[in-house]
């Protein structure tokens, strides 16, 4: 009989927005693994040391986290997943803390721990063997698929018109604003409509009201799952 591999997958990275999401329906179903939980954030400062610690403390023979947070330091070989590199082209997603983190923390051990980095597109792939500077086939591309709750059938929601869905949050380097402008130069029927997912932001009520689109972008909140399932099955577009 095979002997099972010690395998721990970091379970922390549990939030409803798309690196969660793809956590979920891939890495966490790898089956006969470790999960590693904890009461400190993977986001946290001090994450790199705690999980150095765990790892020296567990032992595993590999250790898969969902996102980029490694450890300081450690013998263990890794797998991480990369969805972008915003934290190095766009400068309101950096802070003192996180340039130094990525450039002689993260760097250096994907680098030299990693057996495989995961991403989710061709174009990120490529960067990250540059940025990287390691060889191709130890980036492995996994583009986002269609889950399949997503389907065309069943109940719908009834936004009262037709409506385009933009599903993500208020980061800037969602490049909203160019979105708004596109939406605006589209031409669209009258009573189309933008929805987007999230709460409101100053920047992003400025341009609209620029446009003067008010009463046809809206912000529906926060979504949980189910109801994003609702939303995106009504959408003319997404």
């Amino acid at each position: 009989m095979q002997k099972k591999r010690n395998i721990l997958i970091d379970q922390r990275w549990t939030i409803a927005d798309g690196a969660g999401r793809f956590a979920a329906q891939t890495l966490f179903q790898y089956p006969n693994s470790q999960k590693l939980t904890g009461q400190i954030k993977p986001t946290h400062p001090f994450d790199c040391i705690w999980l150095m610690w765990k790892l020296l403390l567990l032992q595993p023979e590999l250790y898969i986290s969902p996102m980029w947070n490694v450890p300081l330091w450690t013998r263990t070989p890794l797998i991480i997943t990369v969805h972008d590199l915003a934290f190095v082209d766009s400068p309101e997603q950096r802070t003192v803390l996180k340039s130094l983190y990525f450039k002689y923390i993260l760097r250096r051990v994907a680098r030299k721990n990693c057996q495989l980095i995961f991403t989710v597109s061709e174009y990120t792939k490529q960067r990250l063997i540059n940025w990287l500077n390691i060889a191709p086939e130890k980036v492995v591309c996994i583009p986002n698929a269609v889950s399949a709750n997503y389907t065309t059938g069943g109940n719908k929601h009834d936004a009262g018109a037709p409506y385009l869905l933009y599903v993500s949050n208020r980061a800037p380097h969602k490049n909203e604003e160019r979105l708004i402008e596109a939406f605006e130069n589209a031409n669209l029927p009258a009573n189309f409509k933008l929805l987007l997912t999230g709460k409101s932001n100053a920047d992003r009520d400025v341009l609209i009201k620029f446009f003067n689109l008010m009463d046809k972008v809206e912000y529906t909140g926060f979504i949980v799952e189910d109801k994003i399932v609702l939303e995106i099955k009504s959408k003319r577009m997404l």
